[in-house]
Formats: structure tokens, sequence, C-alpha cells
């Protein structure tokens, strides 16, 4: 769908990523939502994860190609 926004497109990849991820049954998954929405929202995402005692943090950044047609 070229006619999303780049925002748009991270956000569906991301989404896919948690459903995937959360098909397994040894990984326990939190959404974005659900760790934005703690109250600690103010503290940096590493700050976020050691309180929730995560053991992995994976962190994304999509940048649009500015050189594709």
């Amino acid at each position: 769908r070229s006619e999303m926004a780049p925002d748009e497109r991270a956000e569906l990849l991301s989404l896919d990523i948690i459903s995937g991820l959360s098909r397994f049954r040894q990984l326990a998954v939190l959404s974005p939502h659900t760790v934005l929405s703690n109250s600690l929202s103010g503290h940096s995402p590493f700050e976020r994860a050691r309180a929730m005692r995560v053991t992995y943090l994976v962190q994304t950044q999509i940048r649009a190609d500015k050189t594709a047609p």
C-alpha cells in the first residue's frame, strides 16, 4: 500500500512483529501501548524495561529511502 505514510507503515510493521512473536508460548510480548501507558512513560526505554523485568528490549527505527523512485 504505497499510499500509506511512513509512520503508518512502521506502526503496521511493529504490530506484525508483535503478533508474530506472541505466537511463541515461551515469550511474553508487551505491546507498545502497554509499555507507554505505565507510570514510567517519562523514563528511557531501558529504564522501563528494567522496571518491568523484561529480558529483551527491541527498538527499531524505520527511515525512508530518499533515493527510491
